[in-house]
């Protein structure tokens, strides 16, 4: 999730995270990630098994907390935004 913010151009770091997990996450079995941007700093995240992607096994919502370029730089390296 804190990749798609930062792909959005919002380099920030969790300040909140919630996860529900609505079944049981099988071993073994190809997942599905998906993440969508909610606001300037709220994600919404989904984890699927690739053969059923529109059913949910993980579902969360998180809060980032932005940085300032200069410091998205020093922690994470390069540009932020990749």
């Amino acid at each position: 999730m804190g990749y798609a913010a930062a792909a959005a151009g919002h380099p920030g770091v969790t300040g909140r995270l919630e996860v529900r997990y609505r079944v049981a996450v099988p071993l073994g079995q190809p997942l599905r990630l998906g993440a969508r941007l909610i606001d300037v700093l709220g994600i919404r995240g989904s984890i699927s098994l690739a053969s059923d992607p529109d059913s949910s096994l993980v579902e969360a919502e998180g809060r980032f907390l932005a940085l300032r370029r200069e410091r998205a730089t020093r922690l994470f390296g390069g540009d932020s935004t990749d």
